[in-house]
């Protein structure tokens, strides 16, 4: 029989209830006792990130990312202490940074390996700034991308179980004057510090700090790995063999002291002129050197693509004149001119690639030619100069953040054609003013004009409902205190 008052429990039922809040409890003390008691072998993340924030690095062919496993999937474990880093167990070893901070990874100064470590992921020792010598135990047979990029080493051996070696496992490593190779290796060999593949086809690394004026890549040598040369700062020319067939990606990114490259005659692939390399048919301009001194260049008519890096870093250049043949500017192509001012783009023109002109900080003017078909990610971003901005009508594809932090431009005129304003295209433009926008216009990328705190009036040549038809990203697209005028 059911009634409206409380019912007490019976002795029973009371007895069954305290049974039931103890097995609670003692399930909750359980699983405290195993987050705060069992040991978490390589499980620490950065100090303020979450677990997915970091879970991702470069394999060990230093090819596009891929999921690693989870940091408690790796049976090592770290102690540091004194400026001493302890590495105990076996397998892989994952990355310092999921597993220590900033800060601590720069106090390292001494490493005790455990040789039952059978491989070093990406960026393994990256940020280990104090870290001058380090004993790789044999029996480790694979080592990562960027392993040990920022550690001031001067020497390193590498064990004869060594069989597996990304390319650009030493970028970062400034101070490395040579590589050894234990006797014994299938895989590698070290001819005078340089580190090259068992044949000699593959030169893998030329330490960066390695003593002597001008270099020749020895005949026999196909192939320049990705970031083989990064960093060298102590030769005036480079001298390529006839043999070579390949050079990899920012193979001679950062070579400041780099004024000139020559190529046999004899190369199927290479050719030289001026000291600047291109491939056999003078069609892809692939690297201007960071140590060459003239202040303007010329692109050679013919040349039909500006390759990735071919420019980057390169602190003379002020002006550039550009063939109307150029179809493509690769990505970071111009990364870093610091000193480039001037840009003569061809009607040629299609496609300008991610971050081809980041950071080109005295860039001033910017005329983008009319049939310009693609601009990708941060191309113009931090080209703090730019007053004077062109925009072609016809663009289809744009990256994010474009013009990120161009702090001198005041004003904007898209031209009628253009349909629409990519992600961030113009964030944090905070001296941005005026912006005119077509009636073509079709959308507005998320956080378009996000941060340009100067902005204060929007035009648009359109009618109020081709206004309202408009796709906006987000609240964020337009700033909250812009006012938008329809002319139309």
């Amino acid at each position: 029989m059911k009634t409206g008052k409380h019912q007490t429990p019976s002795a029973p039922q009371r007895r069954s209830r305290g049974l039931s809040g103890v097995l609670l409890i003692a399930a909750a003390l359980v699983v405290v006792l195993l987050v705060l008691i069992v040991p978490r072998l390589g499980s620490r993340t950065p100090a303020g990130q979450p677990e997915e924030a970091v879970s991702r690095t470069l394999p060990l062919d230093g090819e596009d990312s891929e999921l690693l496993p989870p940091l408690t999937e790796y049976k090592v474990g770290f102690q540091l202490e004194n400026g001493v880093l302890t590495v105990s167990g076996s397998g892989a070893m994952p990355a310092l940074e999921r597993e220590y901070t900033e800060q601590e990874r720069a106090s390292i100064e001494t490493l005790v390996l455990d040789p039952a470590v059978t491989s070093l992921d990406a960026g393994a020792f990256r940020g280990c700034t104090r870290l001058r010598a380090i004993t790789l135990p044999e029996g480790l047979s694979a080592i990562g991308a960027a392993a040990f990029d920022g550690c001031r080493l001067e020497t390193i051996t590498l064990p004869a179980s060594v069989t597996q070696i990304a390319e650009g496992a030493f970028l970062g490593c400034n101070t490395l004057q040579e590589i050894l190779v234990q006797p014994g290796n299938p895989a590698y060999v070290s001819v005078d510090g340089v580190l090259y593949s068992a044949d000699r086809s593959l030169l893998l690394c030329f330490p960066a700090a390695k003593s002597g004026r001008g270099c020749r890549v020895p005949e026999g040598v196909t192939r320049i790995a990705d970031g083989a040369f990064s960093g060298y700062q102590l030769t005036d020319t480079l001298y390529l063999p006839a043999s070579l067939q390949e050079i990899g990606t920012a193979a001679l990114s950062r070579c400041y002291g780099l004024a000139a490259i020559k190529v046999d005659g004899g190369c199927p692939a290479f050719t030289a002129a001026d000291g600047v390399l291109y491939d056999k048919d003078k069609r892809i301009l692939l690297r201007y050197p960071s140590g060459k001194t003239s202040q303007r260049f010329s692109v050679p008519r013919g040349v039909e693509e500006i390759a990735p890096d071919a420019f980057c870093e390169n602190y003379e250049l002020s002006a550039l004149t550009l063939p109307d043949s150029l179809t493509r500017i690769g990505d970071r192509a111009f990364s870093g001119c610091s000193f480039l001012r001037s840009v003569s783009f061809p009607r040629s023109l299609l496609s300008i690639g991610e971050q081809a002109f980041l950071s080109c900080s005295r860039l001033q003017q910017l005329a983008l030619p009319d049939g310009l078909e693609s601009l990708g990610d941060r191309a113009f971003a931090y080209c703090y100069e730019l007053s004077s901005l062109e925009l072609p009508s016809r663009l289809q594809e744009l990256g994010r953040e474009i013009f990120l932090r161009c702090d001198s431009l005041t004003s904007l005129t898209v031209p009628e054609g253009f349909s629409s304003i990519g992600p961030a295209m113009f964030r944090q433009c905070g001296a941005l003013e005026t912006v005119r926008l077509p009636a073509s216009l079709a959308s507005l990328g998320p956080e378009a004009f996000l941060d340009c705190t100067a902005l204060k009036t929007i035009r648009y040549a359109g009618t109020q409902a081709q206004w309202d038809a408009v796709e906006i990203g987000d609240a964020a697209a337009i700033p909250a205190g812009a006012e938008i005028l329809i002319e139309g």
